[in-house]
Order: structure tokens, then C-alpha cells, then sequence
């Protein structure tokens, strides 16, 4: 699979969630949960699957209005429960990108920084910057209407 290190191409992007850094990290981490932030508005998650140990795999499956079926897939790299998560990234087996979330705490709550780097191009960092966004912006609703 086809890697590239531009830096043009990576993203960092933060979110403040009124959650401690172990409920964010759960929430990140647990199949049950992710499905209930994870993703798009205009899309489904119906099936997530977490082997959550160094060199486990994931595998997420976003389904869109449309009928359009998304799958992202990787492997865990580093596991800090609950200060960081990094694992690679490929969307429908096409190039493999790299997430690091890191969680630390912030005031009554947790700041989560998504660096997603080895983005392949311009488009598809676009995709992903709406992407993140959606996810974060629904992770944080979610995180804070249970608290």
C-alpha cells in the first residue's frame, strides 16, 4: 500500500469533552460505545469490531443514506489507557494513515487531540477533516449528556 509523508496533507484537530480522560478513553475503545458517536450524521455504524491489545485489529463499518458502504480498518500501535491511543488507519483497504489521539486532562474534562497523519492527498484530508469533526462534535454530545 502506497504511503506519503507530506506534512501538507495532516491534520490536528482539538475538542474540549466534559468527561474524565477514562471515559473518553472507554468511550474510544469499546465497540458498544463507539457506535453510538462514531462517524457522520448522514451515516450509520452498525458494526464495529475492537481487538483493543498492541497489534489487535479494528475494523469499523459506516453505512451512508445513499447505500454507500465505508470500511476502515488498522492495527493498534500504542495503547495508554488513558492518555493516548495510536493505530494505523485504511479507508476500503486503499492507503495506510496514521491516528494518534491523545487525552489529557483538562479542567472538569479531557482534551482530546486527533493528529491523523499519511494523508494521501487533498481530497481526502477534506473527507477526513469533516469526518473528524462530525465524530468529535457527536463524542463530545454523547460523553456530556451521560455526565
Amino acid at each position: 500500500m502506497k504511503q506519503t509523508n507530506d506534512p501538507d496533507f495532516d491534520l490536528l484537530i482539538q475538542e474540549h469533552i466534559a468527561a474524565s480522560p477514562e471515559d473518553v478513553f472507554d468511550a474510544w475503545t469499546s465497540a458498544r460505545q463507539m457506535t453510538m458517536w462514531w462517524g457522520l450524521k448522514e451515516a450509520t455504524c452498525p458494526s464495529i469490531e475492537i481487538d483493543l491489545k498492541v497489534g489487535g485489529a479494528y475494523r469499523i463499518e459506516n453505512v451512508f443514506q445513499d447505500g454507500r458502504i465505508v470500511i476502515i480498518t488498522g492495527v493498534y500501535q500504542v495503547i495508554d489507557r488513558p492518555k493516548r491511543l495510536v493505530y494505523t488507519w485504511s479507508v476500503n483497504d486503499g492507503t495506510d494513515e496514521l491516528v494518534n489521539v491523545a487525552i489529557a486532562p483538562d479542567g472538569a474534562g479531557s482534551r482530546v487531540t486527533v493528529s491523523h497523519s499519511m494523508v494521501p492527498d487533498k481530497e481526502t484530508r477534506k473527507g477526513h477533516l469533516f469526518g473528524w469533526r462530525s465524530s468529535l462534535a457527536q463524542l463530545k454530545a454523547n460523553a456530556e449528556s451521560e455526565a
